[in-house]
């Protein structure tokens, strides 16, 4: 059983103004309204608070106090200059929320639900507590006693929770018969459940008492924190100290809320949390039907739903004790994250490093579901316990880093794969722009139907320059220098499926990452095969659409190739008419001529011509094989050569057995070739064969 301490410690401080820390009982005598304020880390609550205000400490470590007003009519003003302090990170109201169920009609009914979540036999390996935040318990519940530690009340600051409401016991009633009725081998002895009262006798519960509840469990290091209470407002100190329990290793269960709305409740809604709805259990079911995923499964009326639900549990009509002697039907959200949380003890007693990520990934993933994965009415399911205890924990091995400071480098032109693989999972990439460009582009594809990819673009600095980039192609314009690339999922959800992000950077004004030529454009001239053109006073151009000239293929290929110029330079082109030493491609052309990979033509007066004007299709594909040695292949592509010239059949015939032209029917032989078509020719023989 862990030892479980509290100590209470309070600190006086003076500054012009003398104020005050009190105690609990002070508190309770003050009667004063309050509000609740994260300090920066750079103030101290000596430098805000107005004089005679009395304030009590909530978390130390993040610096949240309470501070108790003179009146009302100063709340609104107090909050106001608050805000304005450099001092001040959040300030808020001291709001409340509550704990409800729809109804508690004593009613005899068989307790189904227990085979619907599928038990197993688990040997506990350790001794997991699951903290309650709720109303308290009964403490005369003898069949409690092995499993209940001394509680807390966060209201009083006292060992005293003894639950005036029932809503409490009722919880963890409910626990205790998860674990006794399905049999967890060993669990009944080593499971514990930590009260703790955050909620008055009426069931409504002010933040302050949720925000002690919560650091008192930190405090005590327990495993699982149960919050079977919702409210509709977002309270951001109370997100930045939920999140503190999970980074610490606490999975935190919610419940969605009773209102039958689409729109979970707070605290379910923070992405910290399990996010925990009802679905109605039929009557009657065949068990084959929960493997194929073909038993019809449906929300629970009350249930609140939407993007953020994770998935459901029984919560209607749940037979529980009230007290020693008395047994209650129950139904409400508040009842089904029991089930969750019993269950994340489980997988806390069966791997000692597990964390809330993992644990939310094979809750979710062992769920019962019907047709779908994920659906905004159910979640992932219904929760399965034999199913998600014999699930392998995820692997990660592959994963992109979750660290901005172990970001793996993404070139420009190149495609990185990945998965959500557990729940809001964070993915980093370098960026690297190694020169200026009309804009670079940023291809997210997301191949999920239940996920939304949102990323972000940081400077070096980590200052955000774009955020929530979704599904989509994105021109944004980064200029050269280094970037970083966060990635996540918009609603904290995970699957198997994959999403790709691809950088692509408009080096020309002509060529956009959207031509069919923009890669081999793009790669040869990163290359420096080929360039462009460039003026002064316009932007670089490729010329995309003009024809390429033989001599132009001479230059690129001895780029390409490092071909060197002959000593014999002068005697080779004096053999060609139409060439001459002085012309600017002579070298070019001598050193193609030398390798034999162009040879030009002999007319029939043994004349020869280079001829330095367009280059066709078909001769294209004679240098193409030529100069990179393209072999001819075992098994032939059918290609129409019928117009092709004798002296290139196999050429082309070639180009089609390697994949390099889908354009069998007519190759279009005697026309022309492009720049942008011998770029891509070219690219795709050096890139896509093994050449």
């Amino acid at each position: 059983m862990k030892k479980l301490t509290f100590l209470l410690t309070c600190l006086i401080f003076f500054s012009i103004h003398p104020t005050v820390s009190v105690t609990a009982e002070d508190v309770g005598s003050l009667n004063a309204p309050s509000i609740l304020v994260q300090l920066d880390p750079s103030g101290t609550i000596n430098d805000l608070i107005p004089e005679n205000t009395t304030y009590q400490t909530i978390s130390e470590p993040l610096d949240i106090y309470q501070l108790f007003l003179a009146s009302e009519a100063h709340e609104r003003n107090t909050i106001t200059a608050l805000k304005a302090s450099p001092y001040v990170k959040h300030v808020t109201e001291n709001g409340k929320v509550t704990v409800s169920n729809t109804g508690s009609d004593l009613q005899t009914v068989q307790q189904h639900y227990f085979n619907f979540i599928d038990h197993t036999d688990v040997k506990a390996t350790t001794a997991p507590t699951i903290a309650i935040l709720d109303t308290g318990i009964d403490p005369t519940l003898q069949e409690m006693s092995d499993f209940i530690l001394p509680g807390y009340n966060a209201i009083n600051e006292s060992n005293n929770v003894q639950d005036d409401n029932d809503h409490g016991t009722v919880v963890a009633s409910i626990m205790r018969s998860i674990i006794t009725t399905n049999n967890y081998q060993g669990l009944s002895e080593h499971i514990r459940l930590l009260p703790i009262q955050v909620a008055e006798d009426d069931g409504f519960i002010y933040k302050a008492s949720i925000l002690k509840g919560i650091q008192y469990a930190m405090d005590q290091d327990v495993d699982v924190i149960n919050m079977s209470y919702s409210g509709t407002a977002y309270n951001p100190i109370e997100e930045e100290l939920l999140q503190a329990a999970k980074d610490q290793g606490i999975t935190l269960v919610a419940a969605s809320g009773n209102e039958g709305v689409k729109g979970i409740g707070f605290p379910a809604r923070y992405a910290s949390t399990i996010a925990v709805g009802s679905v109605t259990v039929p009557d009657e079911y065949d068990t084959g039907l929960m493997d194929t995923h073909d038993l019809p499964l449906s929300r629970a009326y009350f249930s609140n739903y939407g993007h953020h639900l994770s998935l459901t549990a029984p919560g209607e009509l749940l037979i529980s004790h009230q007290n020693e002697t008395d047994f209650v039907q129950v139904t409400g959200t508040s009842f089904s994250a029991p089930f969750v949380s019993v269950l994340a003890a489980l997988l806390t007693s069966t791997y000692d490093d597990i964390t809330p990520n993992e644990i939310e990934r094979l809750i979710t993933e062992g769920a019962t579901y019907y047709d779908t994965r994920w659906n905004d009415a159910i979640g992932y399911g219904a929760v399965n316990f034999s199913r998600t205890l014999n699930l392998d924990r995820p692997d990660q091995s592959t994963d992109l880093p979750d660290q901005l400071s172990a970001s793996r480098l993404l070139n420009t032109n190149e495609t990185i794969t990945d998965q959500f693989q557990l729940s809001y999972d964070e993915d980093w990439l370098q960026l690297d722009i190694k020169y200026d460009a009309f804009d670079t582009l940023i291809k997210i594809n997301n191949l999920a139907d239940i996920t939304e990819v949102s990323v972000d673009i940081l400077d070096a600095e980590g200052n955000v320059l774009y955020e929530d980039l979704t599904d989509s192609v994105h021109a944004l314009p980064l200029r050269e220098g280094q970037y970083n690339v966060k990635i996540t999922e918009t609603f904290g959800r995970w699957s198997d499926a994959d999403y790709t992000i691809t950088t692509y950077q408009q080096l020309y004004q002509d060529v956009t990452p959207t031509s069919s030529h923009y890669l081999g454009t793009t790669y040869l001239s990163e290359e420096g095969v080929l360039n462009g053109y460039t003026s002064e006073t316009a932007p670089p151009v490729f010329k995309v659409n003009d024809d390429i000239s033989r001599s132009q293929v001479a230059a690129i290929f001895q780029r390409l190739l490092a071909l060197p110029v002959p000593t014999t330079r002068d005697s080779i082109l004096e053999n060609y008419t139409d060439v001459k030493p002085t012309d600017y491609y002579a070298e070019a052309i001598s050193a193609v001529i030398d390798s034999g990979i162009i040879t030009g033509y002999q007319t029939s007066n043994d004349t020869w011509y280079y001829n330095q004007g367009p280059l066709s299709r078909e001769q294209m594909a004679s240098v193409l094989v030529r100069a990179l040695n393209l072999t001819p292949k075992d098994k032939e592509t059918a290609i129409n050569l019928k117009n092709v010239s004798p002296t290139h059949r196999e050429s082309v015939q070639i180009l089609a057995d390697y994949g390099l032209t889908d354009q069998l029917e007519d190759f279009r032989p005697k026309a022309p070739v492009t720049r942008g078509q011998f770029s891509s020719f070219l690219y795709r023989a050096l890139t896509d064969q093994d050449t």
